[in-house]
C-alpha cells in the first residue's frame, strides 16, 4: 500500500488531496465515461451528451450543466413516412415527368439502416427512461 496521500488535479494549476483509492476509482469512472463516449457516438448522440462525456473522461469541467432531456429523433415514423411516399411513387407514373420512380436495393439497405438505428435509440432512451 502506497503511505503517500493520492493525489488530483482539477486543471486549475491546483492540486486536491483524496483519501487513499480515491484516484483509482476516479479513473474507474474516466474510463466508464470514455465507454459511454463511443457508444453515444456510435449512437449519433447530440452533441452535449458528446461534449460532457469527453469532458468527464478527460477529467476536464464539463461544459453543459446538462445533456438531459435527451430526445430521440422520430426516425420511426420518418422511414414509415417515407416508404409510404416511395409506394405512392412507385404504384402509377408521375404525371409531371411520365416516368416511373424505381427503388434500388442499395436505398432500400439505407432505409433499413436508418430503421435499425432508430430501433438502437428507442431501446436506449427507454432504459435511461428507466434510470431516472
Amino acid at each position: 500500500m502506497n503511505d503517500k496521500p493520492e493525489c488530483w488535479y482539477d486543471g486549475s494549476g491546483k492540486y486536491e488531496l483524496h483519501p487513499e483509492g480515491t484516484a483509482a476509482e476516479i479513473d474507474r469512472l474516466r474510463t466508464v465515461c470514455s465507454e459511454a463516449y463511443q457508444m453515444a457516438g456510435a449512437l449519433d448522440a447530440p452533441v452535449p451528451v458528446l461534449d460532457n462525456l469527453s469532458a468527464a473522461a478527460n477529467g476536464r469541467p464539463l461544459p453543459h450543466e446538462t445533456f438531459l432531456p435527451v430526445e430521440t429523433p422520430d426516425l420511426l415514423a420518418e422511414i414509415d413516412r417515407l416508404r409510404t411516399e416511395l409506394t405512392d411513387l412507385t404504384a402509377g407514373e408521375d404525371q409531371q415527368l411520365g416516368a416511373y420512380y424505381l427503388v434500388d436495393e442499395k436505398t432500400l439497405r439505407e432505409m433499413e439502416e436508418l430503421r435499425t438505428d432508430a430501433e438502437k435509440w428507442r431501446r436506449f432512451s427507454e432504459g435511461m427512461e428507466g434510470e431516472g
